[in-house]
């Protein structure tokens, strides 16, 4: 297996996880109140526009050519740090 098919396969993981931890935080947005619920279901909006994005890197991997792969990687890495603190921060505003 090449090295890019390894990243292609490690991104792919990381976000079924993220699908996982979002359809996770939706289940207990439509436990929450009403109040809790409005706020639940504007963090999952942005973090499920932020997820399209880095889906969008992987698919733009796919394509990329060798010579352009790592800067792929990159973005990719930067993208995916930013959206799991955002949503770890989501998660903990609705803990307290």
């Amino acid at each position: 297996m090449s090295i890019e098919q390894t990243y292609q396969k490690e991104f792919e993981a990381r976000l079924e996880k993220l699908d996982a931890q979002i359809v996770q935080m939706r289940a207990q947005a439509d436990q929450a109140n009403a109040d809790v619920k409005i706020k639940y279901h504007e963090q999952l909006r942005d973090l499920s526009t932020q997820k399209e994005a880095l889906t969008q890197r992987v698919e733009a991997f796919k394509s990329s050519s060798e010579a352009a792969w790592e800067n792929v990687t990159d973005g990719f890495e930067a993208a995916y740090t930013e959206l799991q603190t955002a949503f770890e921060k989501a998660v903990a505003q609705f803990r307290q």
